[in-house]
């Protein structure tokens, strides 16, 4: 089942539907991939044209949006590491203390 970005109209064929409204895009609900029927192919990004509101695909330049998903992804991991160390830590002392805590009956 195909799903319009911009209405989300889903009867019918997409194609009709593009050809009769000029709605770019639709989206593939069960793989959850969006076509752009001007450009004839899969598109991986949206946004909303803050000009006129319509939804665009973003254009990669020179590869900077590659760039700075590959920046983020390697400063999550390393947010994501140390919260994971710090909680490791918390939880060593708090074994160490119920291990060394006498244990009255």
């Amino acid at each position: 089942m195909w799903l319009c970005r911009l209405c989300r109209y889903e009867g019918g064929h997409a194609r009709g539907h593009f050809e009769r409204t000029n709605h770019t895009y639709s989206m593939d609900v069960e793989q959850r991939c969006v076509w752009d029927y001007v450009g004839d192919n899969y598109v991986h990004r949206l946004i909303q044209n803050k000009a006129d509101g319509k939804i665009v695909a973003i254009q990669d330049q020179d590869g900077i949006l590659e760039e700075k998903f590959e920046s983020l992804t390697l400063e999550y991991s390393y947010l994501l590491t140390q919260q994971l160390e710090s909680q490791r830590e918390f939880f060593e002392k708090k074994l160490l203390f119920v291990e060394q805590e006498p244990w009255s009956e």
